[in-house]
């Protein structure tokens, strides 16, 4: 069989749309994995380990249905640290504006605002989450009281009624990012997402 250049052409153009289809199925096959593995452990969320627990989102939501926890140890003070990480541009990763195109397709959802800060703690408390505690430094804990199912996601509730909100339909995300010193220039970083109802 004799190949043109247009057959060739053709042929890398199918093959770039099998290899970037396996890639998306790859990712859709690990996000499903993630969502199914989530929801089997739903309703009995871990407890902390040793060193783990922290007693300021204790005081705002001590239940919860789900939990997830990360640390890392980062060779920077703890303030650095801290700031840096509120600075963050969620939309940064990929994969993470992969799933919130989808998200927002899925459930027919307006498109975001361009207006809208980049960093993640100013875009968060633009759209409606709220500051619950602060200990300038080291500490920031931020909720929200949502129907995340929905496409249009409000979030009706002040942060001072967080503790106390108890309304069927709803859902209580809880999430913590803190600082922890160990020496003069080094830190371990913590992230918490606590979710219950």
């Amino acid at each position: 069989m004799r190949y043109t250049a247009s057959t060739m052409k053709r042929r890398s153009s199918v093959r770039i749309a099998a290899a970037l289809g396996a890639a998306g199925a790859g990712a859709v096959a690990g996000y499903g994995a993630w969502v199914a593995a989530h929801w089997l452990r739903y309703g009995s969320a871990r407890a902390p380990e040793p060193g783990e627990g922290d007693p300021l989102p204790d005081r705002f939501m001590p239940s919860y249905d789900v939990v997830e926890r990360h640390a890392v140890r980062v060779d920077a003070p703890d303030a650095t640290v801290l700031a840096a990480a509120c600075e963050l541009t969620w939309q940064g990763p990929l994969l993470t504006r992969a799933i919130i195109a989808a998200r927002s397709w899925f459930l027919r959802a307006p498109p975001d605002r361009a207006d809208l800060p980049q960093a993640m703690l100013p875009y968060l408390t633009s759209i409606g989450w709220r500051v619950l505690a602060e200990v300038p430094g080291r500490e920031i804990v931020a909720g929200a009281v949502t129907q995340p199912w929905r496409g249009d996601v409000v979030f009706p509730l002040d942060g001072a009624e967080f503790a106390r909100f108890a309304e069927p339909a709803y859902v209580k995300i809880a999430w913590t990012l803190r600082a922890d010193p160990i020496g003069d220039a080094r830190c371990v970083f913590r992230s918490e997402t606590r979710v219950g109802d």
